[in-house]
């Protein structure tokens, strides 16, 4: 049920103003992003939402352990990668909790299944997820591309949020920072 609450506050980062971007760069990693037990590679245009700037856009700061988001908006929209982490009071494989939390995506407003695909995550195989979904009636209808993993006595959810038609460079972005992924200060970028 925190994922429903949290994808329904994140949908509220999306909204902004101005145009689609125009570069036409190669997408690679700029920086490396560890907070000390999460990391991932950030490409150029892409930045962090701080905690307070979180707050202020209805995302619990408690449940959104870091947020991405991109420079430009696209569509009038703000590309936007939320990681999310819940302490676990069971144990849960990381297969379990990713079809988990496909069927709490399924559930949302206007959710059609795009495809799933594996993908490696701290040494375990779990799902990336892309669907169609609209969790705001007053919102457009979103693409979302999600995976959940389990580490230690930790669930960890990435769910990207997009506008369903985005330039090739903003999907390269987005699975650049998804596919790269770790729980270790070594980050392989995604190939």
């Amino acid at each position: 049920m925190k994922r429903i609450v949290l994808t329904l506050a994140v949908t509220l980062l999306l909204a902004g103003c101005g145009g689609g971007s125009s570069s036409t760069a190669a997408v690679e990693c700029q920086r490396e992003f560890w907070d000390g037990e999460f990391g991932t590679c950030i490409p150029q245009g892409w930045g962090l939402v701080d905690s307070e700037t979180a707050r202020q856009r209805g995302v619990p700061a408690d449940e959104a352990r870091v947020i991405f988001q991109a420079d430009a908006a696209v569509s009038g929209i703000f590309p936007t990668i939320v990681i999310t982490q819940e302490h676990l009071l069971q144990a849960v494989t990381a297969e379990d909790y990713s079809t988990n939390a496909i069927k709490l995506a399924s559930i949302q407003q206007g959710y059609k299944l795009l495809d799933k695909q594996d993908l490696q995550i701290y040494d375990r195989m779990v799902k990336l997820h892309r669907f169609h979904a609209q969790p705001l009636v007053e919102q457009p209808l979103l693409l979302f591309q999600q995976w959940s993993t389990v580490k230690d006595d930790w669930g960890y959810t990435a769910t990207s949020m997009m506008p369903v038609t985005v330039p090739k460079e903003t999907e390269a972005a987005v699975k650049l920072i998804l596919e790269s992924a770790s729980f270790s200060p070594v980050i392989t970028t995604a190939s």
